[in-house]
């Protein structure tokens, strides 16, 4: 639904393809891929570094029953196929945490001095009517996500505060918007009541174990 691509090679075969400058994201994908078909992708440079162009990484897998199968469950990437929209919370959770590492973010917004202020959260945007889809699956998961909107270009997207996202057991496999993430939910002021005010407090009590596991590693 993110990233990946399936295409034909020139003998005809399909592929399954994602190219990304995450490579942290690609091993996760490779991962998984490694879990359902015991192979492991080699990851490879796609592009070198050039003027403003990040560099970019690759992983390849030429299944064509694969990408046949990818194709037919979200027809031709449409829509979300129906064991994720009717699976346990389990499979729900892991399809929605692979959906961020492509298509989320985290915004942070700070003061003029340099404090975060209560606006730190993850966004969703994609160009597809499935984003409802998406955001009524975070919901289910209980993490208060905010109603769609639309940008004038037509893309669809929502936001979820950060530490509710952090509350509910959600996380990136993307290094630096993990870090980023964290960044903002630690340092968003604790300003309502509720499970919000219990998410920030979860979060201080996490953030100062890992920071002492850290420094005694």
């Amino acid at each position: 639904m993110g990233d990946g691509c399936a295409s034909r090679t020139g003998a005809g075969n399909r592929i399954f393809k994602v190219e990304v400058i995450d490579i942290d994201f690609l091993e996760a994908v490779a991962n998984a891929i490694y879990e359902l078909f015991a192979y492991k992708p080699e990851i490879r440079m796609a592009r070198k570094a050039k003027g403003n162009w990040q560099a970019t990484y690759s992983i390849l897998y030429c299944s064509s029953s694969f990408c046949d199968w990818l194709l037919d469950v979200t027809k031709n990437k449409t829509v979300i196929p129906d064991d994720i929209l009717n699976g346990s919370q389990d499979l729900i959770k892991h399809f929605l945490v692979g959906l961020m590492d492509s298509e989320g973010c985290v915004s942070i917004r700070k003061a003029k001095d340099g404090s975060v202020n209560n606006h730190a959260v993850v966004r969703f945007l994609v160009m597809s009517d499935w984003c409802h889809d998406v955001r009524d699956l975070f919901q289910r998961m209980g993490t208060f996500p905010s109603r769609v909107y639309t940008r004038k270009d037509g893309a669809l997207w929502f936001y979820i505060d950060t530490l509710m996202y952090f509350r509910k057991g959600f996380w990136f496999n993307i290094r630096r918007l993990q870090e980023k993430m964290m960044e903002g939910a630690q340092g968003t002021r604790i300003v309502h009541r509720g499970p919000r005010k219990k998410a920030a407090q979860e979060f201080r009590a996490a953030w100062k174990a890992s920071r002492q596991e850290s420094l005694r590693s």
